[in-house]
């Protein structure tokens, strides 16, 4: 599985976007309070605007089909550099709100961008054996998180690891980009009706 490049782009698009989202929807309202003083019903509509950006970027994925996928895995990574960056720095309620928005939008591509590379490096005979080892890795991940992240907290607070976070965003970003050139030609682009096949 993981001599073929669409698989591991896939997993490296899935640790990019599932790391940093277990720990922020793990400790992130509970930092919201400590360090806001935000209230409960608040730190609820921050969680709602995370899960709308999201909701929303999968809705542009329907209107505006995949094409070449890297470009799209390229500004998803970009983009929770950013908006880890923005955690790092809040020194106030609206840019944390803004930070964990933006964080929403990576959250929205991950999935789907994740699936599509997987899917478009193996036969169909081939994919359900290719989507056991991603679901597998993806549960792994899901679970390990936030016990790795409640342990770093211990020795560093919830801005800190944040930022600790990004070099590894950025080592897979140089990742990715060190992969695209080993990627075939683009298929036609993947809508709802165009099933997502052939290299990544």
């Amino acid at each position: 599985m993981w001599s073929r490049v669409g698989f591991r782009v896939g997993i490296y698009t899935f640790l990019v976007y599932s790391a940093p989202t277990a720990v922020l929807l793990t400790f992130g309202g509970i930092f919201a309070r400590e360090a806001f003083h935000a209230p409960y019903w608040l730190i609820t509509l921050i969680f709602a605007a995370f899960f709308t950006a999201s909701f929303l970027t999968r809705v542009l994925l329907l209107v505006r089909p995949i094409g070449r996928l890297i470009p799209y895995v390229i500004t998803m990574m970009s983009i929770s550099l950013v908006g880890l960056a923005l955690v790092a720095i809040s020194r106030s309620l609206l840019l944390y709100v803004v930070a964990f928005s933006v964080l929403g939008v990576p959250h929205g591509l991950g999935m789907p961008l994740a699936m599509i590379s997987i899917s478009r490096s193996f036969p169909e005979e081939e994919r359900n054996r290719a989507n056991s080892y991603f679901t597998s890795t993806m549960m792994a991940m899901q679970i390990a998180m936030p016990l790795v992240g409640g342990l770093a907290l211990r020795y560093t607070g919830f801005r800190a690891l944040m930022l600790y976070t990004t070099p590894a965003v950025l080592f897979l970003l140089l990742l990715t980009l060190w992969e695209r050139a080993k990627l075939g030609p683009a298929p036609e682009a993947v809508g709802p009706r165009s099933p997502p096949v052939g290299p990544a």
